[in-house]
């Protein structure tokens, strides 16, 4: 499929390991593209279980396109579709107008996945169509994990907690595990390997502090936030630099509540509503970048 997101299909689904067929797509560090099976692809892309989905994802980086010659001699003088929000030049403009809307108001970037929600209630919808449902629960486990994977990965992403640790003095960390073996961005029912590991990190702003029982910043809009959903595999196919590696797989914490069933910042005493579906619905542009007092973002 012709794109800057390809797909490769395999007739033979059955392999574990599909990405080893095409060893000379492998290790190129994601100059021009990236390369994910479906068990590999950033969670943020919300699934992979999907007919249309190969079991082979090409992802390409921003100005590139993979395209056969005769599409691209027909095509080239146009544009494609985006794919990754994060990237400012492929997000779409969302205006509304009307008496559940504030006038002249901006609000940081969101996903569009979030508008059905959204419309429903300024609509007053009485009984919209289910498309989340929540779940509470604490697991304690022992997670089953490759060597390649406490080794790799996990020891850079304990590195770089640490630098956080040493840099801002106090942070709160939630980790646990995910289970979408299906690929469909939503918990599994039945839990039963899991496939990645959650991380959210909270800390407050430059200058500001946290209060006496370190549960939340003083100033609850002060709050600044970075999650992961990293995936639970022997290696990274693509042999990316550990801290681009890990920044391909932040991920909204909306994401990671659709992924385990868990809820944050709901105590309305602490965050309002506007301030909990900001911090919600976040998107990482960048990984925290060790600020300084008179500069500092999410």
């Amino acid at each position: 499929m012709d794109g800057v997101i390809s797909h490769i299909y395999l007739r033979d689904t059955n392999r574990t390991t599909p990405l080893e067929k095409f060893k000379e797509l492998l290790c190129l560090k994601g100059e021009k593209f990236t390369v994910y099976s479906m068990e590999t692809t950033p969670r943020r892309h919300h699934y992979t279980n999907n007919p249309r989905i190969g079991e082979v994802v090409l992802e390409a980086v921003p100005g590139i396109e993979i395209i056969s010659k005769s599409r691209f001699d027909k095509f080239h003088d146009g544009g494609t579709h985006g794919y990754d929000n994060r990237e400012p030049s492929m997000r779409a403009i969302f205006g509304a107008l009307g008496p559940s809307f504030k006038k002249k108001f901006v609000i940081r970037p969101f996903q569009n996945i979030e508008l059905y929600n959204f419309m429903s209630e300024a609509m007053r919808l009485s009984t919209p169509a289910p498309n989340n449902d929540h779940l509470w629960f604490l697991e304690q486990t022992r997670l089953p994990a490759p060597k390649g994977f406490i080794e790799g990965i996990w020891t850079e992403f304990a590195t770089l907690l640490g630098k956080y640790r040493r840099h801002y003095k106090t942070l709160r960390m939630f980790a646990g595990p995910i289970y979408d073996q299906n690929n469909d961005g939503i918990a599994d029912e039945i839990q039963q390997k899991p496939t990645h590991i959650f991380v959210i990190l909270l800390r407050c702003s430059i200058g500001t502090k946290w209060k006496s029982d370190f549960a939340n910043c003083e100033d609850p809009t002060s709050t600044r936030v970075l999650s992961f959903a990293l995936p639970i595999v022997e290696k990274d196919f693509n042999c990316l630099y550990p801290i681009e590696y890990l920044y391909r797989n932040t991920l909204r914490i909306r994401d990671v509540e659709l992924l385990t069933g868990l809820e944050f910042f709901t105590d309305r005493q602490i965050y309002s509503d506007e301030v909990a579906i900001s911090l919600r619905t976040f998107i990482t542009e960048s990984l925290w970048q060790l600020e300084q007092q008179n500069s500092d973002h999410h």
